[in-house]
């Protein structure tokens, strides 16, 4: 029974030994993939800055290029508003040199006054030349009855 205690206790420490390179071996290997990805999110993380810098960057040119759109917006309002108060009193400058030139009701009431007073002659004028009218008809119908006759 000593001998197969002994040849027990041999493979025990065989196997103990086995199981220990194999323990050591997964270490390694753990460790060596550990390592990998350590590196792959080093990586990551570095590439993930990078991105977020560029990011930021191109923001800022963005907001720059907003800014002076903005910017440019504004003068052009301004100058756009400036050529419509410069046209706008241009207008109402010959709105006055055209009102300046009309004549006023005292300027017109003489004229006013002649119209109505050539009115007026023209009225009797046409009473008189109906009058007229009426009576050379009249002789013309008193002479083609007596003619008749």
């Amino acid at each position: 029974m000593a001998k197969k205690r002994i040849t027990d206790h041999v493979t025990l420490l065989y196997h103990t030994r086995a199981l220990d390179r194999e323990r050591e071996l997964r270490d390694k290997t753990v460790r060596r993939i550990e390592d990998r990805l350590d590196t792959v999110r080093e990586r990551l993380a570095a590439e993930r800055d990078r991105r977020y810098t560029e990011g930021a960057a191109a923001l800022a040119g963005a907001l720059k290029i907003k800014e002076d759109s903005n910017q440019i917006a504004l003068s052009l309002a301004r100058e756009i508003q400036t050529y419509k108060d410069m046209v706008h009193n241009g207008l109402l400058g010959q709105m006055k040199d055209l009102i300046a030139l009309l004549a006023t009701k005292s300027e017109i009431r003489p004229v006013q006054d002649f119209m109505q007073s050539a009115q007026a002659r023209g009225r009797g004028l046409d009473k008189f030349v109906g009058y007229l009218i009426a009576g050379v008809m009249a002789a013309i119908a008193v002479a083609a009855v007596l003619y008749r006759h």
